[in-house]
């Protein structure tokens, strides 16, 4: 892993992330058993939905897996983060009404079990430093659901993540146990490890000094979107960018995912420096928005980045 990077990654990185992390989720913490009377000395991330703690309670006494299937939960976290409005989840700032918590789950849990084992398998091997984030950061995996589903562009597979759940990732199931698929996916939650990354260093910080809600162009969806969600694609791109160098650099790829690879590797490099760009000419940054910048550059101009 480029040891340049401060505080997004790499050794220095992560120990700032993890100790930043930590602060975060004591006083979340506090708060929560300040505000119910409880005692509770585990984080979860439904934690963070401070409207709605008396609905999620019994979720704070459960340990999460990795992977959640469990159907009650399930159920109790579609109820608490449904909007109530024509989009489906509004609550987790979703806005595409086809997505659904994948409830019924549980009748798929074994097979949904194997693609998370063998995407973080692919994840651990390509990059020790990126697994050991992932899994400090990363609480558990909440599956979704697509109606009437016509996807091919793997940029495009619904997933996010929450101010209101850190350290939780909604996220589609890929279509299959497939090399590419599971590379595919990799790349996805290793994207959304690029949010929760930067929702971290939010709690702390506004990151930008210009407007947050300026309108900007978005480098991951070809529109006008708030400033701070321009960053949070420039973050997402930049944690794609590490993985998807690490994994080529690793030579562990069959041929047929190392050409998809390259080619997943040109486009998110492209969009990636062409975030940058509008970033630097729209939005002026705070000190620690400055320092965020100079790494996700850094991963830019990285050619090789190894483990």
């Amino acid at each position: 892993m480029n040891e340049n990077l401060n505080l997004i990654s790499g050794n220095k990185g992560i120990e700032r992330i993890t100790l930043a992390a930590e602060m975060l989720h004591q006083k979340i913490l506090t708060h929560v058993n300040t505000q119910t009377g409880q005692t509770f000395s585990t984080y979860s991330p439904w934690m963070c939905a401070y409207e709605k703690l008396e609905l999620l309670l019994p979720l704070f006494k459960t340990p999460l897996p990795l992977f959640l299937a469990n159907r009650e939960q399930l159920s109790l976290i579609e109820k608490a983060y449904l909007s109530g409005d024509s989009v489906g989840l509004g609550y987790l700032g979703m806005d595409d009404p086809r997505v659904e918590i994948f409830v019924d789950v549980a009748d798929f849990a074994p097979w949904g079990e194997s693609v998370i084992r063998n995407t973080m398998d692919l994840i651990s091997s390509s990059s020790e430093i990126l697994y050991r984030q992932f899994m400090t950061l990363v609480k558990t995996i909440v599956p979704f659901v697509v109606k009437d589903s016509n996807i091919d562009d793997p940029d495009m597979e619904p997933g996010t993540s929450s101010q209101r759940a850190k350290g939780a990732i909604f996220h589609t199931l890929p279509k299959s146990n497939s090399a590419i698929d599971t590379f595919d996916f990799a790349v996805n939650l290793v994207h959304e490890l690029g949010h929760q990354t930067l929702m971290i260093y939010q709690a702390g910080d506004s990151i930008l000094s210009s407007p947050l809600n300026a309108p900007v162009w978005s480098a991951i969806r070809k529109n006008q979107r708030p400033a701070i969600m321009c960053v949070h694609a420039v973050a997402a791109l930049s944690f794609m960018l590490l993985f998807v160098n690490a994994s080529i650099a690793n030579k562990k790829l069959c041929s047929s995912v190392n050409q998809h690879a390259m080619i997943r590797r040109n486009k998110i490099q492209e969009d990636l420096s062409i975030g940058i760009e509008i970033l630097m000419n729209n939005c002026t940054f705070s000190l620690l928005g400055q320092l965020l910048m100079k790494d996700f550059k850094e991963c830019l101009h990285s050619k090789q980045i190894h483990s």
